[in-house]
């Protein structure tokens, strides 16, 4: 049977409870990752601010390293690139966010949740178990979100998900600390959701700010238990389904 409602949620840095020396690590592991991929990238400590800088600039940490690979091959793949920084992240020590298991749990009660990684879904298994949260989300669940976005599956991962749990992209919505990844999942219909540092601003196609994924994921259950009641009430009340960018302020 179809869920009604989609939640889609990426696994590193929306599970854990991020720290400022998080944020160090995931940019000297996309420095690693880049600098295995061609020699020609700058050294390491240059590369950690480049990685920083790309984010900061394009909503990811992959960008500059593409971009100065076409200047100075070889090329670097970018998705390559990503999942090969996540692999070499080491999320050990790191604290799961608080509550997760329960605000995970309050959104299954609503529809279905599913994972998907830039890493390798074994990593996500592993860290699942080292988190406490081990089957809260079953295995066929999570997804490689570069095996389900290949071009022979399907031109579009997030429209490849909606078609395997039967539901419309604008009754799905997407958790992610990538804005880029956002920004692609709005344009194909999906609601979107950013789990972002205290600086970050709004951007337009972001429907919902929070500093971590236990407010995220508490705010959007919430939004769709307001939403079904209205759309049970009589007729003349609005039929308000999911928020506007306008609708919600940062946290």
């Amino acid at each position: 049977m179809a869920s009604s409602k989609l939640f889609v949620s990426d696994f590193d840095g929306v599970f854990y409870a991020f720290r400022p020396e998080h944020a160090e690590s995931m940019d000297m592991a996309f420095a690693a990752a880049a600098l295995s991929l061609n020699p020609y990238m700058p050294s390491f400590g240059a590369g950690t601010a480049l990685a920083k800088q790309s984010y900061i600039e394009h909503g990811d940490s992959t960008t500059v390293f593409v971009e100065m690979s076409k200047k100075q091959g070889p090329l670097i793949d970018q998705k390559h690139l990503h999942r090969l920084a996540h692999m070499i992240l080491d999320t050990r020590g790191w604290d799961p966010v608080e509550q997760l298991a329960e605000q995970i749990q309050n959104l299954q009660r609503q529809g279905q949740f599913v994972i998907w990684t830039h890493g390798s879904k074994e990593t996500v298994m592993q860290n699942m178990d080292r988190l406490g949260i081990y089957g809260l989300v079953n295995e066929k669940d999570v997804y490689d979100m570069h095996e389900i976005g290949r071009k022979d599956v399907s031109a579009d991962p997030y429209l490849n998900l909606c078609d395997k749990y039967g539901v419309q992209p604008d009754n799905s919505i997407l958790f992610e600390d990538t804005l880029s990844n956002l920004k692609e999942a709005k344009k194909v219909g999906f609601h979107t959701s950013a789990i972002a540092s205290n600086d970050q601003k709004q951007p337009d196609y972001v429907d919902f700010l929070n500093r971590n994924a236990r407010k995220a994921f508490r705010s959007v259950a919430n939004h769709v238990k307001s939403a079904v009641k209205v759309k049970q009430s009589p007729p003349s009340s609005p039929n308000i389904i999911m928020p506007t960018a306008a609708a919600y302020s940062p946290r």
